[in-house]
């Protein structure tokens, strides 16, 4: 049962990694996406400056143009990583399986040596049982 417990622990050490893996995928992924939502951001607010400025605002639309660029860029960057999200997601599902695997087969085993516990004590019991009636029979019987 010990090397079984060394099992679940390195399985948890292993599921924790992948866990993490899948966390830092997921953070470039919002990294990127948050990146794009400011560019938009900034884009409207520029936008708003370029109206104001009238005809000096012409050199709005270059700008807007190569905002754009940068924002689907970004949007293509953040969407290339959902495969691979994907996938990470599906090694930490099997990672947890395992962990989970690993932990009912201990517990099966812990049920089993306590059943074969239990069996045994009472085993002890009804021979001490057995062993006071002999005893009581013979001092009845008077063989003492």
């Amino acid at each position: 049962m010990r090397g079984l417990s060394t099992l679940i622990r390195l399985a948890k050490h292993e599921l924790d990694e992948r866990r993490r893996r899948l966390g830092e995928l997921q953070a470039h992924q919002d990294e990127f996406r948050m990146k794009a939502a400011v560019l938009e951001a900034r884009l409207e607010a520029e936008g708003v400056v370029a109206q104001q400025a009238g005809p000096m605002g012409f050199s709005f639309i270059e700008y807007m143009r190569v905002v754009l660029k940068q924002r689907d860029e970004l949007l293509k960057a953040a969407n290339g990583l959902q495969p691979e999200i994907d996938a990470a997601v599906d090694v930490v599902r099997e990672a947890f399986e395992e962990v989970k695997r690993l932990e009912m087969v201990e517990e099966a085993e812990q049920r089993e040596a306590r059943r074969k516990e239990e069996a045994a004590e009472r085993n002890d019991l009804d021979e001490i049982g057995l062993q006071r009636h002999e005893r009581r029979r013979r001092e009845a019987a008077g063989e003492g």
